[in-house]
């Protein structure tokens, strides 16, 4: 049922990697290019959402009557991963056995939760949803993948990325902790997405040395 809009959104994605690049690369080039760096991370992203579904269906009992309550327990679960990364790193426990233990506790009530679901009764009819998410999805695949500063000048060359999204939770990571950064300002914000960020580093054993 999927398989024909994922195609199409692999065709997209490899159409705006060409025209977006110059000289344009080999079509061919910039498909192996997408598919290849985008198997990892699509795995990492996998298994971290499986998680955020299992802390939300702590919460199903609130709305488990909505009539989209699989989206909700998504956001609600992934609203309770943020701030459990946020707390986490605040005490200073930003290391791989405690990121990696609490996404299988995530995982694990999400088995446990799967125990009770009739599948046949959540099978949705992707086409039409995919086929409108295309564009969007397409965009947001190639720019994954692309190094920051290289697709939008109006970011000053990766500015806020370099800076601040990838920056902090570089630093993070290797301090093991979240928190305030006197160089700087931007670090005495939430950033939830930063310090999901450094979950992710933690969790997949990233390397630290180059934060310094």
């Amino acid at each position: 049922m999927i398989a024909s809009p994922l195609v199409a959104l692999l065709a997209l994605a490899t159409l705006l990697g060409t025209l977006g690049r110059e000289p344009a690369p080999d079509p061919l080039m910039a498909l192996g290019i997408i598919l290849t760096g985008s198997a990892a991370p699509l795995l990492v992203t996998l298994v971290l959402l499986g998680s955020a579904l299992g802390f939300g269906s702590l919460g199903r009992g609130a709305f488990g009557g909505a009539a989209s309550p699989w989206t909700i327990q998504l956001g609600v679960g992934l609203t309770l991963l943020v701030l459990i990364a946020l707390v986490v790193g605040a005490l200073g426990l930003l290391i791989a056995p405690v990121t990696i233990g609490v996404t299988a506790i995530g995982l694990g009530l999400l088995a446990w939760q799967a125990r009770s679901v009739v599948w046949a009764e959540i099978q949705p009819d992707l086409s039409r949803v995919w086929w409108l998410a295309l564009p969007g999805g397409a965009l947001l695949l190639v720019a994954a993948l692309s190094p920051p500063g290289w697709l939008w000048d109006s970011e000053y060359g990766g500015y806020d990325v370099l800076s601040y999204h990838l920056r902090l939770a570089q630093e993070w990571l290797a301090s093991g902790r979240i928190e305030p950064v006197g160089h700087n300002v931007y670090s005495y914000l939430p950033s939830g997405m930063e310090g999901l960020f450094a979950w992710i580093g933690s969790m997949t054993l990233a390397p630290t040395g180059g934060a310094g």
